[in-house]
């Protein structure tokens, strides 16, 4: 009897442990886990907050949106989820170990609005031969969002560009960490003719406020790094690109205060390496911005605080600044112009190594190294100093610019070295270049001439330079009023 009732009580005492932990357990954070082995009824599966969720089988969602809970973790011990979207709530936490998404046609993958405290890692986002109808179509989509981690996820495009989707997508969020990342294949064939709403971005990144983006890989993407509407406190380090069809890392918004880009490595780059630019005032913007963020003509907008240092670009132009006016009839003209209205200043371009290494046929844009324009600031807080610029038609180039610092360059290029033009413009309080000091650099100029100023420039001082170059190539020719030249050198190769 002793011996039937032990057999029994182990018997029971198996079963029961059986039975817990096929369903739940607690961890040692006093939460429990529900262990999800079947494709049925997804979200009643995942209906207790606070809780982990452990996915052990292949899911199909066949086109539902299903939400994790609130204080959640959802952990994949399977390979695919397809077909569906999950929703992130407050708190929530997706672990991918290498699971494969694979995409509805029409819908996000993850998609989260309005939530914070979220985290994504281990994913690889599978977007070939799905199509594209807007940018919420994306492997992630969040909106309005507050401390985000997305990192160690692998974002694919169709290697052909016939894929649409956008790998990641992001409108005003805040508190951001972007890393460790890989995206591959974000583009359609046609770049430079299509409608760039129907362009297949690796990320599309709106409104960002305090946010790194670092230690990424982009490989043959549209722009690998893609910014846009408002971004402040802007942290962008330590990323490669290699054979983007167009830029590294391109900015064209709205506004832009406090942003670094520093120690990334954009090579062989169709168009810019970094592109970096405030956009015109029209209809199109207007409403893409008004949409996405309540954007109206009276918001404030800014251009400074922009470093840009310690990076090594292959590209078709190396970097370009531009500050493009407003021509909205409702806005005052110093609001159209932010060079005058004291809200553009601090930036600095240094260090950096620049070579033109791709062939950019496609584009409609001169092989530039650094290209300023429509820029002014008050005297030194725009500076070009210390970086190497090799192979470009134009080693620097400005249009519209005033109160730019040049200091120790070295500049290697095909036709000039420094080239400026002035564009007419009523709207505009400026009627010259002016103002830019050109101190300490190395020009080596091949053809044509090495500094050629028109007669819109004035009080340029162009001093201790250096310029090596062949007899016809070595020429300074100066059109301007009150330009200075003191004590440059000039050594013939003949």
């Amino acid at each position: 009897m002793k011996t039937r009732l032990n057999f029994v009580s182990i018997f029971y005492l198996i079963a029961f442990f059986t039975y817990t932990n096929a369903f739940s357990r607690v961890t040692e954070n006093k939460r429990t886990v529900i262990y999800v082995t079947k494709n049925v009824n997804i979200q009643k599966q995942l209906s207790r907050s606070d809780a982990i969720y452990i996915i052990e089988c292949d899911i199909d969602l066949n086109g539902q949106i299903v939400r994790l809970p609130e204080c959640s973790e959802l952990r994949f011990h399977s390979k695919t989820l397809s077909n569906g979207t999950i929703r992130l709530s407050n708190h929530s936490k997706l672990v991918g170990n290498g699971v494969m998404f694979a995409a509805h046609p029409h819908q996000q993958m993850i998609f989260a609005e309005g939530v914070e405290d979220v985290e994504i890692s281990g994913v690889t986002f599978n977007t070939v031969g799905n199509k594209h109808s807007s940018y919420e179509s994306s492997g992630v989509f969040m909106t309005n969002c507050d401390y985000i981690k997305i990192h160690d996820c692998i974002f694919l495009g169709d290697s052909a560009g016939l894929s649409g989707f956008v790998g990641l997508a992001m409108l005003k969020a805040y508190h951001v960490d972007i890393y460790n990342n890989t995206f591959r294949y974000f583009y359609k064939p046609d770049y430079w003719k299509s409608n760039q709403r129907n362009t297949a971005w690796a990320t599309y990144l709106v409104s960002l406020k305090n946010a790194k983006i670092y230690l990424n890989t982009f490989y043959k993407t549209y722009s690998g790094i893609k910014l846009t509407g408002y971004i402040e406190d802007v942290a962008i380090y330590y990323n490669e690109a290699y054979d983007n069809i167009t830029d590294g890392c391109d900015f064209a918004g709205i506004s832009a205060n406090s942003v670094v880009i520093e120690n990334n490595k954009f090579e062989n780059c169709g168009d810019c390496g970094i592109e970096f630019k405030i956009l015109f005032h029209d209809q199109w913007h207007s409403s893409e911005m008004k949409k996405y963020y309540g954007y109206n003509l009276k918001t404030p907008r800014y251009f400074q605080g922009i470093t840009i240092k310690n990076n090594i670009i292959s590209s078709w132009v190396g970097v370009k600044i531009w500050n493009q006016y407003n021509k909205s009839e409702n806005l005052s003209k110093s609001s159209r112009y932010l060079g005058y209205n004291k809200r553009s200043g601090k930036i600095v371009v240094s260090n950096n190594n620049l070579s033109k290494t791709k062939d950019g046929s496609g584009s409609p844009n001169s092989s530039v190294g650094i290209q300023v324009a429509y820029n002014a600031t008050n005297q030194g807080d725009f500076r070009i100093l210390n970086n190497k610029i090799e192979g470009y038609q134009f080693g620097l180039y400005f249009v519209n610019s005033s109160y730019i610092n040049v200091d120790n360059n070295f500049i290697s290029s095909l036709t000039h070295g420094i080239y400026e033009r002035f564009e007419e413009n009523n709207d505009l309080r400026q009627t010259w270049n002016h103002h830019i000091m050109i101190d300490g650099n190395r020009f080596v100029n091949r053809n044509s001439k090495t500094i050629m100023l028109s007669h819109r420039t004035k009080a340029w001082t162009i001093k201790d330079n250096e310029i090596y170059a062949s007899r016809q190539a070595y020429t300074i020719e100066d059109h301007g009023y009150l330009n200075i030249f003191h004590n440059n050198r000039i050594i013939s190769n003949e």
